[in-house]
């Protein structure tokens, strides 16, 4: 499978610390896939993981203009160097990935969506991108707006016990925006973290997980 794979806020060129952080999963997920990492544009102050020595970038700041218009380069970056088979993201990045997908479902509700399957590590708040940009609120979904479908890919939720309150409660929230037959979950002991060594079984739980996920959407297209 082919992925595109979204960073967090305050990392380096290149999205560095994701390609590096990712390593001990993608090893054991084996050579079947690929990964696109693609690099944000908004300047960031550097995160705790990252490397002082180069820039850092986010996807968006907090403003409506911004906000949507990652949206609009996601889908355009997805059209121009798609397709891809699956979505991979951390923290904001997982955060946009699954906004784009409820704004996907909300605005052609007949389409196919543009990815088989996703991972989502450490998602920050998923917020209603119709909400955000009509009054410039962020209201926090749990649960899909009225008279859209859930997501219906398979989907592997990862977390770590030790991250903040809310960010555990928002990865619990997120179950409700897919279908309930295609979410595998998996809360590894570390903090707000991807997923690695140093994280006691944390890997082989993410990688259980992701090949649920993967090996589901590999029956659904087949």
């Amino acid at each position: 499978m082919r992925f595109l794979c979204l960073h967090g806020m305050g990392t380096g060129s290149k999205a560095r610390i994701m390609m590096y952080g990712i390593a001990a999963i993608r090893h054991e997920l084996g050579d079947d896939h690929t990964y696109e990492f693609v690099q944000g544009t908004q300047e960031w102050p550097m995160a705790p993981v990252s490397n002082a020595n180069v820039p850092h970038y986010a996807y968006y700041d907090y403003s409506v203009g911004a906000f949507i218009d990652a949206l609009d380069a996601l889908e355009k970056y997805i059209k121009v160097e798609g397709p891809f088979d699956g979505v991979l993201g951390f923290s904001q990045g997982a955060g946009l990935a699954v906004m784009y997908l409820v704004r996907h479902a909300h605005l052609y509700p007949t389409a196919p969506l543009p990815f088989k399957c996703a991972i989502v590590i450490s998602s920050i708040g998923v917020y209603d991108p119709f909400i955000w940009f009509s009054t410039g609120h962020s209201v926090e979904l749990d649960h899909m707006p009225p008279g859209v479908r859930k997501i219906g890919i398979p989907v592997a939720l990862i977390w770590g016990e030790k991250d903040g309150a809310e960010s555990k409660r928002e990865g619990e929230a997120m179950r409700n925006l897919f279908e309930d037959e295609g979410v595998w979950t998996f809360v590894h002991g570390g903090g707000h973290d991807v997923p690695g060594p140093n994280i006691k079984d944390s890997v082989k739980g993410s990688v259980r997980a992701i090949r649920r996920a993967v090996t589901q959407a590999r029956l659904s297209s087949s």
